[in-house]
């Protein structure tokens, strides 16, 4: 058996503010289905509350659930996905990974944007992965999807090299989107977040565009961040932020920021034993991914798991709090 240690009460410092963060025990949920695929692999896509709620889980291929509760298991059989790779050669030529999906003003169209990686390179050598993002629609309420482009991408070598750009969570601000993978953020002020609008943070502001620009990193998020995960905490009326460090996967780490830019000095939020890695740590809301409120479910895969499945997919509450100064 494995033990993760819980992080039962912490709290950070926001300009004189105290916001104050718990956790509630850890609970294994089952796999929407039996499958191969490891889980979480990505930000869960959510759309809907519990009574009726639409999500998406990924792997390279993208999965559609309908249901009702916190995580729908209804998983249609035979087991199908609703997008997956793009035409050899393509940005998405090996997978599409559902991360984010909104509803547009006119009801009927869906907007989701998804890490993309191809693994082709056209000179010679060992397996490597190049990444980046993109942009989807649908009108059949996530059944199918068009593949609108690339939304973040860097030029691709030739010789095989893991590396890209690319957003690891996105989150509706007003009419913009926001997005943020590594140690850097992305924006789009069009409405519907469509390729070619796409910004890097850059010179400290959203300045290079998302395709084949360059970035720099957000105030206040170390260097070595991976995986970001953020959504808005509408009862602090803050940005909240859960990621990993590379080379330090069996811990999950926190920061907050009041404009989604500069980001506090981040502080452990679960700590696993140094033989247990945790991933893709993520809080799930009432309504969506990117919207929380005072209490909500803090979601991460674990690994290696306690059961026959890949991973392990662990449901814990989170409660916020907050003193201002």
């Amino acid at each position: 058996m494995y033990i993760i240690f819980l992080i039962c009460a912490v709290q950070l410092q926001v300009h004189g503010d105290t916001v104050k963060f718990s956790l509630g025990p850890e609970e294994i949920q089952p796999y929407p289905s039996p499958h191969p695929y490891q889980f979480p692999d990505a930000a869960i896509a959510v759309l809907g509350d519990p009574d009726l709620r639409l999500m998406f889980w990924s792997d390279g291929l993208s999965f559609r659930v309908e249901g009702t509760g916190v995580f729908p298991s209804n998983t249609p059989s035979p087991l199908t996905p609703v997008l997956g790779a793009g035409p050899p050669g393509s940005y998405d030529a090996n997978g599409n990974w559902m991360l984010a999906v909104f509803r547009l003003e006119n009801r009927s169209t869906l907007v989701g944007f998804t890490h993309v990686e191809n693994h082709k390179f056209e000179c010679p050598g060992g397996y490597a992965e190049w990444n980046g993002a993109a942009v989807v629609s649908s009108v059949d309420e996530g059944v199918t999807w068009v593949r609108e482009g690339a939304a973040v991408l860097d030029p691709q070598p030739c010789k095989p090299t893991f590396g890209g750009s690319g957003y690891s969570s996105v989150i509706r601000v007003g009419d913009a989107f926001l997005g943020f993978g590594g140690c850097t953020g992305y924006r789009s002020l069009d409405p519907r977040g469509a390729p070619g609008t796409w910004m890097r943070f850059k010179g400290g502001s959203f300045s290079s565009p998302g395709v084949n620009g360059s970035s720099d990193c957000l105030p206040g998020v170390p260097q070595n961040a991976c995986c970001p995960i953020v959504h808005f905490n509408s009862f602090l009326n803050k940005f909240f932020m859960v990621f990993n460090k590379w080379g330090q996967d069996s811990t999950l780490l926190a920061s907050v920021s009041d404009d989604g830019i500069s980001w506090e000095e981040p502080v452990v939020l679960v700590q696993a034993q140094s033989n247990r890695s945790l991933a893709y740590g993520q809080v799930i809301g009432d309504t969506n991914n990117s919207v929380a409120g005072e209490t909500a479910i803090l979601a991460y895969a674990a690994a290696p798991p306690t059961g026959a499945e890949p991973r392990d997919f662990i449901f814990r509450s989170i409660s916020f709090s907050l003193q201002r100064s």
